[in-house]
């Protein structure tokens, strides 16, 4: 499948050509908190929950944006 992208906005050039670096950054931020939650010895229950906070926020702030793990992944 081909696209073709025109425009001379430097901002929206970027952000649709680096889309795919920056979902696959949050991929690893969320399976980074996962793994600290699922494997984190090292941490206290208090700070897993942290972590599980900060995961669940981010997936809300996806959804808002319509982005979901789910369609990539």
């Amino acid at each position: 499948m081909k696209y073709k992208l025109e425009t001379n906005d430097k901002q929206k050039f970027y952000m649709a050509f680096h889309g795919e670096d920056s979902y696959f950054a949050l991929w690893d931020l969320d399976q980074d908190l996962r793994s600290k939650i699922k494997y984190g010895e090292q941490y206290t229950e208090e700070q897993k929950e942290a972590f599980q906070l900060v995961r669940d926020n981010l997936t809300d702030i996806m959804d808002g944006h319509g982005v979901d793990f789910e369609h990539v992944s």
